[in-house]
């Protein structure tokens, strides 16, 4: 079992399954072959001073016990179903209505050692304001990229972020789940959770490879627009999570525990 970099958290409600045996996934990408023993990768909470609203994980390698960085776990959710199988069960069994996922800033320089790690925020505000999704927004994107008829990326009217957005359901869905990250990893298509994640992995593998010294910043908002967005910021422009929004830091690290 991988070891934390602190202690696990004990205050996860209704986490049991997660708190006392992390999600685990392995598999070739497509969905064959299972879970398996030897698996890559499993998420554990990491105990912090935030309020029971927040809920923290980091990545991990269960073989080693190593924390899985940035990059590792980019291209896993690139190239293997199981490992965004399991990452999106993480937020699937969130007991929020509604969440901000929010994750370090990271660079190119630094994305093959920072630990990934990730927060669920409670977002009472988000469920409240969203019950319904409204493409409207977004609607100029949908048609680009008709290769993929799941997820699209595009730069934001302020082009300071990349948006990943899925796109509208063809078989007439109805559109709530649309709406923010919780509702639509609970309630969307597998196929097109999975694609959009794909995609999201894709953007963040294709910054890291060609931004050595450019920090991004990954999370959800979707305060302004009720349809999901993923965000790729140069700044942490609507971080709840206040420890996420220091820059990375810089230069290659040989004792992981010194981020915390």
């Amino acid at each position: 079992r991988a070891k934390s970099l602190t202690s696990p958290s004990t205050d996860l409600i209704g986490w049991e399954e997660v708190s006392e045996k992390s999600l685990s996934a392995y598999g070739d990408d497509g969905g064959g072959g299972g879970f398996d023993a030897s698996s890559v990768i499993e998420y554990q909470p990491v105990c912090t001073t935030a309020s029971s609203s927040t809920k923290h994980f980091a990545a991990y390698d269960p073989r080693t016990g190593s924390p899985i960085s940035v990059r590792r776990w980019t291209e896993l959710m690139l190239n293997n179903w199981f490992v965004r199988e399991g990452f999106i069960e993480i937020i699937k069994r969130c007991p929020f209505k509604a969440v901000y996922f929010e994750t370090r800033g990271v660079n190119g320089l630094v994305a093959r050692d920072q630990p990934f790690e990730f927060v669920l925020v409670d977002a009472p505000e988000l469920h409240r304001r969203n019950q319904y999704a409204d493409q409207s927004s977004f609607a100029s994107h949908f048609g680009k990229n008709p290769a993929n008829p799941h997820a699209v990326s595009f730069v934001n009217l302020g082009r300071d972020a990349t948006l990943v957005a899925p796109k509208p359901s063809l078989r007439g869905r109805d559109n709530k789940s649309f709406a923010h990250l919780a509702a639509f990893c609970r309630h969307g298509e597998t196929q097109q959770v999975h694609e959009v994640w794909k995609l999201v992995a894709t953007e963040y593998m294709s910054f890291l490879q060609n931004h050595n010294h450019r920090d991004v910043w990954l999370s959800t908002n979707g305060m302004g627009v009720s349809w999901l967005h993923l965000r790729f910021d140069s700044r942490p422009k609507y971080y709840q999570y206040k420890p996420f929004a220091s820059r990375p830091q810089t230069g290659r690290r040989t004792n992981y525990n010194s981020y915390y």
